[in-house]
């Protein structure tokens, strides 16, 4: 706020107001004490309460310290789980892998037996039909025989891979010779 003062009027003249202030004669009255920062005066905190909230924050540090332990703990037995989940998952796909291999060789294995059945079926087959096409012969004994021979008898036996045995048989096939 401004102090502006109204000018004076001519000596003499009669005015109904004047102002002619005098601040340096004027006084400020003396009063108790002035606050004049505006610090809000707070009352002290309770003991009880400080005491009760630092107890809480060492229940709560403990809590999580105890916590973190745990799950510490329980996530390395996961870990430890997960390998070894990891660990049997390769050795199955190396199992599934040789059996898968065993199941490809066993399906050539039936592949070729069963082609060899079929041969020997047909083998079979095309000598009946021809004992059934051919007339029955006689041979120099007297004996009849149709195209197949009559007597057989083991010559030698010849030792294979595997150890299996094969009897070759020789025909007695006096003036026929195709059978020698």
């Amino acid at each position: 706020m401004s102090v502006t003062r109204s000018p004076t009027k001519a000596a003499g003249a009669p005015s109904l107001t004047s102002s002619q202030p005098d601040l340096s004669k004027c006084e400020l009255p003396v009063i108790g004490n002035f606050v004049f920062t505006r610090k809000r005066k707070q009352p002290d905190a309770d003991v009880e309460v400080k005491e009760a909230i630092a107890e809480l924050r060492k229940d709560m540090m403990s809590f999580l310290y105890e916590f973190k332990s745990s799950q510490k703990a329980e996530f390395q037995q996961v870990r430890s789980d997960v390998t070894d989940v990891k660990n049997q998952l390769e050795s199955i796909k190396v199992a599934n892998n040789d059996i898968i291999r065993d199941h490809n060789q066993f399906r050539k294995d039936l592949s070729s037996l069963t082609d060899s059945l079929d041969f020997q079926s047909k083998e079979q087959d095309d000598l009946k039909f021809q004992k059934l096409r051919n007339p029955p012969h006689l041979d120099h004994a007297g004996e009849t025989f149709n195209g197949f021979p009559s007597e057989t008898e083991p010559i030698e036996t010849v030792d294979l891979k595997h150890c299996f045995q094969v009897t070759v048989l020789s025909v007695r096939s006096q003036g026929f010779p195709n059978f020698a």
